[in-house]
């Protein structure tokens, strides 16, 4: 797949930089380099096509700070563009207000010259279209496994798996709460339809006193019960995986044995001598390793070991859009695959949180599958466990949830002396934010701006203009 890369360069110079540029990415075709010696001509170039790439002079335009004054609206009509501030003046604060602006980096034009930064950008060019390329082996890993979801966090997620799955030798971290599918996640990774080996082990499940024999095996006689020996598990995943499912639960003892394996490729047996093994660990968690280590349950070292590639699985309630796919395809493997849930029903399920995430979810299926006999599977298939979980959420009478017009109120305080406009802001600001809360979401989701009935872009509107954007991250 041939992935486009459009390269603006915004200066009175601009086909000086043109024409250096263009022999480091000559020979990739997809890039294409576009120049602007006016602000007006650049304006025009933001509304005819997007870009990857923009170099930015500061001191384009009529001023010296023309430039600056120019990033903040080439951001707004580019946000996913990587914007490169060029300045002679390259001091402490004139960088801060690039950067602050929304530039992607600065750039000084007195130490860094035109064939760096060809370099640059013909590094990023082919660095992003392997992630590209991620993505889709991505998407087809988890057509293989099965796995339905449309989220563009979980299609991150798989980009990342298919990045493990190329990178046999590197450690692999999965996090993300109880039920979210870290398993499916590991299962992607490894379905390389070769023969490499793969060993799982749920560390949660094994008692502390089997922990080490289980993982790197014993001799004969080396404890009371000891009648044979074994190999454990790191020397049948030699050449291939072992999944350490629940990782936190290990504790220090273990902790020091496994980082001797992960970093000298050696293990040790019960009674036994050292040995090498080969064996690449994917780990999964549900804890926050980061306060396990600051409480010394985990060992730094160790999880510093652990951090090759972080894959992070997002909860349920974080990508909603998902319900419905997982839920269609759930009832798609059952015995009843003509099934289908009725909208209120469906209406219900997406305003849930699901703290089991996709696992309840799944059983949630499978209970109104089972009850719903020839269909449709409507409100009064969902479980009275299920409406009463939901009507504590949204803070209602059990008996409340289903058939009702009615819904929760809040109370908000407004001062009688407040002018309008600070008044409807109060307002705004409070309600935006309850329902904010009550859903679970972010400021700017699109599942906020559905809920409210209005669009995504008038929703981020009211946030930035109310405060209600803590950080880049909400968005």
């Amino acid at each position: 797949m041939e992935i486009e890369f459009n390269i603006l360069i915004a200066d009175d110079d601009s086909t000086v930089y043109s024409a250096s540029i263009k022999p480091f990415v000559r020979d990739l075709p997809q890039a294409k380099i576009y120049s602007a010696d006016t602000p007006e001509k650049c304006r025009r170039y933001m509304g005819e096509r997007a870009f990857q790439f923009i170099l930015l002079d500061i001191s384009f335009g009529p001023n010296d700070s023309s430039g600056l004054k120019l990033l903040p609206e080439l951001r707004q009509a580019q946000p996913n563009s990587k914007i490169f501030m060029l300045s002679t003046h390259d001091d402490q604060l004139t960088m801060l207000k690039c950067m602050q602006a929304g530039a992607t980096d600065f750039i000084s034009k007195r130490d860094i010259n035109l064939a760096h930064i060809a370099k640059v950008i013909r590094g990023y060019i082919e660095s992003e279209g392997q992630t590209q390329r991620d993505e889709i082996t991505g998407l087809t890993l988890a057509e293989r496994i099965n796995a339905r979801f449309v989220s563009p966090s979980m299609k991150r997620a798989f980009a990342m798996a298919a990045l493990a799955q190329r990178s046999p030798s590197t450690t692999v971290l999965i996090t993300g709460e109880t039920g979210v599918g870290k398993d499916v996640i590991a299962r992607a990774i490894t379905s390389t339809g070769t023969n490499r080996p793969v060993v799982s082990v749920d560390c949660g499940a094994i008692p502390e006193s089997l922990a080490e024999s289980e993982l790197f095996g014993h001799e004969r006689g080396s404890f009371t019960g000891a009648d044979r020996a074994t190999s454990g598990k790191f020397r049948a995943a030699h050449g291939g995986d072992i999944f350490l499912d629940e990782i936190g639960n290990l504790k220090r003892s273990i902790q020091e044995k496994l980082l001797r394996a992960i970093q000298n490729k050696e293990i040790t047996p019960v009674g036994g001598k050292s040995l090498k093994v080969d064996a690449r660990v994917i780990a999964a968690t549900n804890e926050d390793l980061e306060q396990q280590v600051i409480a010394s349950n985990f060992r730094k070292d160790l999880f510093e070991r652990l951090k090759g590639i972080v894959i992070q699985i997002p909860p349920l309630r974080e990508r909603p859009e998902d319900i419905p796919v997982i839920a269609t395809a759930v009832i798609a493997a059952s015995s009843q695959p003509e099934l289908e849930i009725v909208p209120a029903c469906m209406s219900l399920m997406t305003t849930y949180s699901w703290p089991g995430n996709v696992r309840e979810l799944e059983n949630l299926v499978k209970t109104m599958v089972a009850s719903a006999g020839t269909g449709p599977i409507t409100v009064r298939h969902l479980p009275p466990q299920f409406l009463a979980s939901l009507a504590q959420e949204m803070e209602l009478k059990p008996e409340a949830v289903p058939g009702t017009d009615t819904g929760p109120t809040i109370r908000i305080d407004i001062p009688i002396e407040s002018k309008l406009a600070d008044a409807e802001a109060i307002f705004l600001k409070a309600f935006i934010e309850t329902r904010r809360q009550r859903l679970g979401v972010k400021p700017s989701s699109y599942l906020l701006a559905d809920k409210l009935n209005i669009s995504r872009t008038t929703l981020r509107t009211y946030v930035r203009r109310l405060g209600l954007l803590k950080d880049e991250a909400d968005a």
